[in-house]
């Protein structure tokens, strides 16, 4: 993906959200994007980890197969860049 193709797409997302970096594509870990490292869902920070969930489930994500466990509540809305 070039910069241009990345600018774009962050365009359509919501702009007072945090970026979160993925460790992996399987999301194994995640990171808040620093403002010196120049991260849709929810994003809870668990003494140096952190847990990744849906802000809602949607019937595309059931269709992506996820369900109600995949929800997480009261976390601080974010934005995940996965390699």
């Amino acid at each position: 993906m070039k910069v241009s193709e990345l600018i774009e797409e962050l365009k359509q997302l919501p702009q007072d959200h945090i970026v979160v970096l993925s460790r992996d594509a399987e999301g194994n870990g995640y990171s808040a994007l620093d403002s010196n490292g120049v991260c849709y869902g929810n994003m809870k920070y668990h003494e140096g980890d952190s847990e990744i969930g849906l802000a809602k489930l949607d019937q595309e994500s059931i269709d992506a197969g996820y369900d109600e466990e995949d929800v997480l509540e009261g976390g601080e809305p974010c934005i995940v860049l996965y390699p």
